[in-house]
């Protein structure tokens, strides 16, 4: 959606300029803490997805500096405060692991919010469907999620560790799939491209744009589409999915499993493991992950075999076509 000149207008005035107020606490914030910070917002796609919510949009940018301003005033507050010594310690060794304090905005129903995202390093700023509350409001708000936000968060299982690892853990982490639950004669291959693996959802109208959901939210929804590609020749895997937990759930394991190159005085691990971000939706949406073999290590090979069985033995999903050098698969049920 093209952004209103009123809003381009007031994103150079009340966001880019160095003097404006949200800058000046960026810059307090930075000073504070050492370490970059690194907001760029997707005004676009912000305006795509609140503009319905503001029918003069000449308060939607100065809604959005405020809420990140408060934010950064909030986290100005907490670290100087000495009584808030063991968090700011703890603050200050996330940040020392990646490349500057990133913060990343979504939206969300409810009041002005923030998260720290441990797998990616970063605040998440989470921004009301309204005219926010008034500044002290949010940054009371923003300390009581801050002083909060790097307390371990539960877990629906944890992956097992390769020290203690046996046939029991193994029984009671991963759920047995019966294979005749996969009907094999549904996999496509070259030859047999006259068959469908399965029928597509009616649709006998295209909805209006403005009704379709943002794609944090329609890829969510089954059916979910993964595809592993590899060439004998190559040093790299890829794989796309339209499901992140599905990808991060694979990254944790391989991560926990990786061996190391010997080879090279720091061991590192014989393949590193990323997840990708993808280019479309406003907050944090993975839909790639990539194997690449450590380029010093002659020893190990990248063979796509193991992530093959963990995606039709582990996340459920059934093959639907293969050629020589990419397998795509597909789930129709819900995975949680």
């Amino acid at each position: 959606m093209a952004l209103p000149t009123r809003i381009k207008v007031n994103i150079r005035d009340l966001w880019t300029k160095p003097e404006s107020k949200v800058q000046k606490q960026i810059a307090e914030l930075k000073t504070l803490l050492g370490h970059d910070v690194l907001i760029e917002p997707e005004w676009a796609l912000l305006w795509t997805a609140l503009g319905k919510y503001f029918p003069d949009s000449a308060t939607f940018v100065p809604a959005i500096a405020s809420v990140v301003t408060s934010w950064c005033k909030s986290m100005v507050e907490l670290a100087e405060d000495d009584r808030n010594a063991a968090w700011t310690d703890q603050l200050l060794e996330k940040l020392s692991k990646s490349h500057g304090l990133k913060i990343v905005l979504e939206v969300q129903d409810g009041r002005p919010s923030t998260v720290w995202v441990e797998n990616h390093r970063c605040f998440e700023i989470c921004f009301p469907k309204s005219d926010p509350p008034a500044q002290s409001t949010m940054i009371a708000g923003f300390h009581d999620d801050l002083r909060v936000a790097f307390e371990p968060v539960p877990q629906r299982a944890s992956l097992p560790s390769r020290s203690n690892t046996n046939n029991n853990d193994k029984d009671e982490l991963f759920t047995e799939i019966d294979q005749s639950d996969f009907d094999t004669a549904s996999i496509m291959t070259p030859a047999t491209t006259n068959r469908l693996a399965s029928h597509p959802a009616r649709v006998e109208s295209l909805p209006d744009i403005n009704m379709i959901e943002r794609p944090e939210a329609l890829m969510k929804k089954p059916p979910y589409h993964l595809i592993v590609q590899h060439t004998s020749y190559s040093k790299e895997i890829s794989v796309q999915c339209s499901h992140q937990p599905s990808l991060e759930l694979m990254s944790e394991y391989f991560k926990v499993w990786v061996k190391r190159n010997h080879n090279q005085t720091t061991k590192p691990p014989a393949a590193e493991i990323l997840m990708r971000e993808s280019c479309f939706g406003l907050g944090l949406m993975y839909d790639r992950l990539e194997f690449t073999l450590n380029s010093y290590d002659y020893k190990h090979g990248l063979s796509p075999v193991m992530i093959l069985n963990f995606v039709e033995s582990i996340l459920g999903y059934r093959m639907t076509y293969q050629d020589a050098h990419s397998w795509t698969f597909r789930r129709d049920t819900v995975l949680h």
